[in-house]
């Protein structure tokens, strides 16, 4: 009998602290999207047929495979560099990267490589379309409790056979998360 008091009052201690200890208990934090459309602009230095820098527009899909150090990425580029004989040609990239982040909670900086085609609008272009191999190091801020991140990029692409071709691209933007 001596053991049932102490028993019963260190039962009845521990029932009364469960419910006070769970309100001390921060909210989990929101869960951070794994997929984002981004839209960013910035500049180009391009040596192509002449020398220059041009702006650089793109539009870009990324998401998470299956672990948050992975990312794939769809985009598209445009510029339009006045190049030799003060010729302006429009080119247009489509191309997909395969990411490696480090998946801190805010800030995600990453690397990545990718390949596309490099697309000239000029008629007479007998290399109209060529292949494109890129590399990319970057960084997406995604702040908590909101839908829209922020990133930015440098982008080095080798145009053509032997790279005949080269840019490097700085673009900033924004992207909408789901």
């Amino acid at each position: 009998m001596r053991l049932v008091r102490p028993l019963a009052a260190l039962a009845l201690a521990a029932t009364a602290a469960a419910p006070l200890a769970a309100q001390d208990r921060e909210p989990p934090l929101p869960r951070v999207p794994t997929a984002g459309l981004a839209v960013t602009a910035g500049f180009s230095s391009f040596d192509l047929s002449g020398t220059g820098t041009a702006s650089i527009f793109a539009l870009r899909a990324a998401t998470e495979f299956g672990t948050r150090f992975v990312v794939g990425e769809l985009g598209i580029s445009t510029m339009s560099p006045r190049e030799q004989f003060d010729r302006r040609v429009t080119y247009v990239v489509p191309e997909a990267q395969l990411q490696l982040q480090v998946p801190f909670t805010v800030v995600r900086p990453y690397l990545g490589v990718g390949i596309g085609s490099w697309i000239s609008s000029e008629a007479g272009d007998s290399r109209r379309t060529r292949v494109a191999v890129s590399g990319a190091a970057g960084v997406r801020v995604l702040p908590r409790f909101t839908a829209v991140s922020f990133v930015v990029e440098g982008r080095l692409r080798g145009v053509g056979d032997g790279f005949s071709g080269t840019t490097a691209d700085l673009n900033a933007g924004l992207a909408w998360l789901f």
